[in-house]
């Protein structure tokens, strides 16, 4: 089941109908009659291309989990993706320039709440549904998965963020080593905040990671500088982001779900596996999922290497369903938009969304907002 039809999803789909074994599909989302032509649209490409695949499509609106758990039940799909989220981050980027300006570029830690909402009510409406459900997050996947961890809710595992790179990395450290490109592989662990800066930026601004560099499956990474490889992917190799740039976020969540509907056995880079914080490399085959760490590092060490770098994507810690945010990237959003909001919790994300949504709203059409920061009017906590 793809949930979720916008930038990204719309992409999944396109790819997900050329995949080898025909895998049926279902498409879902709350506009029944968009869903069937965009659907249809994918299929018809599929189809001029050789293939023939399975499409059909579903109401579901997440709004109400119960008739979510009643189709779900239902349809029993083995697998959901899922890239619903009540505002895409790229959509900031539409506010009056100087706020606009300062928005964009921050943590992506303080508009956590927009990301969360669907994500949670999804993953209660599979409790309900008592189906066994693997649960692919691509909304914000390497803080959502683990914030709804703290109520066993995490979903299975997250797609894109750091596995969009190590394509463009493998071929920056094949033109480094002189070597063909498929002697060449990489085992990392990465944060979203890191990921986010290394292809657009060419640097981890600090933050902390780990790269294990490979060549016919001996361990070279001394042979290299992780920085300098960051600096080429940003300049040799440099792609788009935003919308256009789903295209790669596209791509890594089909291998990802290719290699969960196979026995095989695949090592691919995803976030959050069973809710863990930031991105791993992991081993799928039949169904089950580990990690799969490079020799010297523990798992420990790995959640400790992403707990420690979320802290540059605006958060400073997640336990028991509350993330808490940075004082830094907090200060900036209730600087720009009035908002107060220390800390995100699944009790108060509902409230917290729908308030951020408002001061979007009202930013984007204010005239007095355009040229610098908004006056707070009053705390913004909700309740």
């Amino acid at each position: 089941m793809l949930l979720g039809i916008g930038a990204l999803g719309s992409r999944v789909l396109d790819l997900a109908v050329r995949l080898p074994g025909r895998p049926c599909l279902l498409v879902a989302g709350r506009d029944l009659e968009a869903l069937r032509q965009r659907a249809h649209l994918a299929v018809l490409a599929a189809m001029q291309l050789g293939h023939a695949p399975d499409v059909s499509c579903v109401r579901i609106d997440l709004q109400h989990i119960d008739a979510t758990a009643e189709m779900l039940a239902r349809h029993r799909p083995d697998i959901v993706f899922h890239a619903a989220s009540l505002l895409a981050p790229r959509r900031l980027a539409r506010l009056p320039p100087a706020a606009a300006a300062r928005l964009t570029v921050g943590p992506l830690g303080p508009w956590l709440p927009l990301q969360v909402v669907l994500a949670h009510r999804l993953m209660q409406a599979v409790a309900r549904s008592g189906q066994p459900i693997r649960v692919v997050n691509a909304s914000y996947p390497d803080v959502v998965n683990p914030l709804l961890a703290g109520a066993g809710l995490a979903p299975w595992i997250g797609a894109g963020n750091l596995a969009n790179n190590v394509p463009g990395l493998r071929r920056v450290l094949a033109d480094r080593l002189a070597c063909p490109l498929d002697e060449v592989d990489l085992r990392l662990v990465m944060q979203h905040a890191v990921s986010h800066r290394i292809h657009r930026h060419g640097t981890a601004g600090g933050a902390p990671f780990h790269l294990t560099a490979l060549r016919g499956g001996a361990d070279v990474t001394a042979q290299i500088d992780p920085e300098g490889l960051f600096r080429d992917l940003a300049t040799g190799w440099r792609r788009p982001g935003g919308a256009t740039g789903q295209l790669m976020t596209a791509a890594s969540s089909v291998a990802l779900l290719q290699a969960m509907m196979t026995t095989t056995r695949t090592v691919v880079h995803a976030p959050a596996p069973h809710g863990l914080p930031g991105g791993y490399p992991v081993e799928l085959a039949g169904g089950r999922l580990a990690l799969c760490l490079p020799a010297g590092v523990t798992a420990t060490d790995a959640v400790a290497i992403n707990e420690a770098a979320q802290r540059f994507d605006g958060i400073e810690r997640i336990a028991g369903g509350v993330a808490q945010i940075t004082d830094g990237a907090a200060a900036v959003v209730r600087e720009v938009l009035g908002y107060d909001g220390p800390q995100v919790s699944l009790a108060d994300a509902d409230a917290q969304a729908a308030e951020l949504l408002a001061r979007v709203r009202a930013l984007r059409s204010s005239r007095t907002c355009a040229g610098g920061p908004c006056r707070p009017r009053h705390t913004g906590r909700p309740g």
